[in-house]
C-alpha cells in the first residue's frame, strides 16, 4: 500500500525542517521544497510559512493537519492490517533488477511471494549496475539489486560475493576442462559485456598481469551469449547464470576469477511499506536457500 500525499506531508511537518525531512525521508531538500509545493497547488492553499529556521504552519496549514494526521494514522493501520490478512493485500511492488537477477533469484520469490499474496502486481523495471541504483534513488523503483559497494548512501543487504565464469561453444579447446588458468584468458577473442561493472572486472585481470583481448563490446547478457554462441569469441558471467546457457554452450572455472558483490538496497528500509519489507525477506529467504 503507497503512501498518500498527505501521509507524507504529515512526515514532512514532524521533522520541523525541510533539511531534517530530506534527512530522514532520504530526499533532497529540493525535492521536499517542491513536493510541497505540488500539494500545496493541488489544494489551491498554502500550507506552510518558509524561513532561513525552517517552516510553520499557515492559519489553513493548521485547519488540515489533523485532517492529514488521521490520513496518516489510517494508512498505516491498513497496511498493517492487510499485511496479516494475505487474501486482501492487494498492493504494487516496485523492484528494480539486472538481467542475472532476473533469470534466477527474481522469479522464484515472485512465484513463492504470489502465492501468500495473491493479489500482489509487480512492476519490474530492467537495467545494468548504475541504472538500478540510479531507479532507487531516483524513487522509480521502492527497492532492487544493485553492484556493491555502492556510490550513493543507500540501505543495503549485501550477498556473498559470486564468482564469474568462462563460458565458450561446445568446440571450442576449452571445452572439457573444468578449471583454467587466468592466464589463458589473453589468448582468446573475448567478448565483453559493458554492464556497469565493468572497470572493477578489468582491473581484476590487470592485478593478474593478463591483458584481455576485446574483440566486442555488448549492453546485456544475452547479446554475450548471442556472440558466443555464433563463435565469435568467449565471454564471462555470474555463476548464478550457468542454467540459463543454450546447450551448444559449455562453460568452465578459473583458478583465479574476478567475482562481483551485489546487494538488495533501498533508500531507507525503514520507510518500506509492510509489503514491501515482506516481499524483501521473501528474496533474502530465496537467495539463502539457493
Amino acid at each position: 500500500m503507497r503512501q498518500s500525499k498527505y501521509s507524507f506531508f504529515v512526515e514532512i511537518y514532524q521533522c520541523g525542517s525541510f533539511s531534517k525531512a530530506a534527512e530522514k525521508l532520504n530526499y533532497t531538500q529540493s525535492a521536499i521544497s517542491q513536493f510541497v509545493q505540488s500539494l500545496e497547488n493541488d489544494l489551491g492553499v498554502t500550507l506552510l510559512h518558509r524561513s532561513k529556521k525552517g517552516f510553520v504552519l499557515t492559519t489553513d496549514g493548521e485547519r488540515m493537519l489533523p485532517i492529514f494526521t488521521d490520513i496518516h494514522d489510517s494508512e498505516k493501520t491498513l497496511s498493517d492490517m492487510l499485511a496479516d490478512n494475505p487474501e486482501q493485500l492487494k498492493s504494487k511492488i516496485r523492484i528494480g533488477v539486472f538481467p542475472s537477477i532476473s533469470c534466477s533469484i527474481l522469479p522464484e520469490a515472485m512465484q513463492s511471494f504470489s502465492q501468500k499474496y495473491p493479489l500482489i502486481d509487480y512492476q519490474v523495471l530492467q537495467g545494468n549496475y548504475n541504472e538500478v541504483e540510479d531507479y532507487i534513488v531516483n524513487g522509480k523503483v521502492d527497492f532492487g539489486f544493485i553492484h556493491y559497494p555502492s556510490i550513493h548512501q543507500l540501505d543495503n543487504h549485501v550477498f556473498d560475493p559470486e564468482p564469474l565464469v568462462v563460458f565458450f561453444r561446445q568446440d571450442h579447446p576449452f571445452s572439457g576442462r573444468s578449471v583454467i588458468p587466468i592466464t589463458e584468458m589473453e589468448n582468446e577473442k573475448f567478448i565483453l559485456n559493458d554492464d556497469g561493472g565493468v572497470t572493477a572486472f578489468l582491473d581484476h585481470f590487470r592485478k593478474n598481469h593478463v591483458r584481455l583481448n576485446i574483440t566486442q563490446i555488448v549492453k546485456g547478457n544475452l547479446s554475450q551469449i548471442g556472440f558466443v554462441t555464433a563463435g565469435l569469441g568467449i565471454g564471462m558471467l555470474p555463476q548464478s547464470m550457468i542454467p540459463i546457457l543454450p546447450s551448444t554452450v559449455s562453460w568452465c572455472q578459473l583458478d583465479n576469477p574476478p567475482t562481483r558483490t551485489i546487494a538488495l538496497a533501498c533508500r531507507d528500509y525503514r520507510r518500506l511499506s509492510k509489503v514491501n519489507k515482506l516481499f524483501y525477506s521473501e528474496i533474502l529467504a530465496v537467495h539463502k536457500n539457493k
